[in-house]
């Protein structure tokens, strides 16, 4: 009795290869399909390294923490400006004395009571009056503008995992000052990886984005898996005249990055 695993196998090479066509292995090395170097945005003290090499993360966990206290004293007083409401409370109050006084002259010039000067006049208050609560609601606009920019700086500060995944390096001190050139933290997305391999053009000939082939992890593993072609470069390489393409798998053997991955190609006669 075929075994699930090997029959999904071989239902896979079946898809794939031609009864004439002869299999060939083309031989890769495994990678991490999501890794990425964590630098620091901003220049500022390490103040507290939360994970440790070899740490499990989820996406949005804190890595790192930087010495924020400068900037976060920014954002207070962005924030208590943002929050400043008098200029508009006291720009309101002018405005509904003008409009008032604007009434009533009217009122009384209208029975020959005052003058179209002084009606004009009050006209004019009514306008300045409007005008400074305008800026006085712009300048809070304002205000919460800048709150919000310094809300946003403030996160640069704490150093976080972008994906689900685990550290692989930190490179942080406490009280260190992060170097430019190497990352505060290296995160991997172990689950699924890569393989590139540097296929002969005539052999590329059939293959699509989203086939699938058969393959092997290599020593201590040796492991049959099966990868799905991700995406094939246009670009031959003069020399070897080869293409360069990309594999990837779901990474079910929890098997490490740098393996030999050998794939069952058609040899494309």
């Amino acid at each position: 009795m075929i075994a699930p695993r090997a029959a999904a196998l071989a239902l896979a090479a079946s898809m794939v290869l031609t009864p004439a066509a002869h299999a060939q292995e083309i031989v890769g090395v495994s990678e991490f399909a999501r890794l990425v170097d964590l630098h620091a945005k901003v220049s500022a003290a390490v103040s507290d390294v939360v994970v440790a090499e070899g740490a499990a993360v989820l996406e949005g966990d804190t890595l790192i923490r930087l010495d924020d206290r400068l900037q976060r004293a920014r954002f207070q007083v962005a924030e208590t400006a943002a929050n400043a409401l008098g200029p508009i409370a006291r720009a309101e109050a002018q405005l509904r004395v003008a409009k008032d006084r604007h009434a009533r002259l009217k009122r009384a010039a209208a029975r020959g009571g005052a003058p179209k000067w002084e009606v004009a006049e009050a006209e004019g208050a009514v306008a300045i009056a409007e005008a400074t609560l305008r800026a006085a609601m712009e300048e809070v606009e304002s205000n919460r503008a800048r709150r919000d920019l310094e809300a946003v700086a403030l996160l640069d500060f704490t150093i976080t995992a972008p994906f689900d995944g685990i550290i692989l390096e930190t490179n942080a001190e406490i009280g260190a000052l992060p170097s430019s050139e190497d990352p505060l933290a290296v995160v991997a997305d172990p689950s699924e990886m890569r393989v590139s391999v540097f296929v002969p053009v005539e052999r590329v000939t059939g293959l699509s984005p989203g086939d699938r082939f058969p393959a092997r992890i290599g020593m201590p593993f040796n492991r049959e898996i099966e990868v799905t072609l991700e995406s094939i470069d246009p670009r031959v390489e003069p020399s070897s005249r080869t293409l360069r393409v990309v594999f990837h798998y779901e990474n079910d053997v929890a098997s490490p990055a740098g393996l030999e991955i050998a794939i069952l190609l058609p040899d494309g006669s």
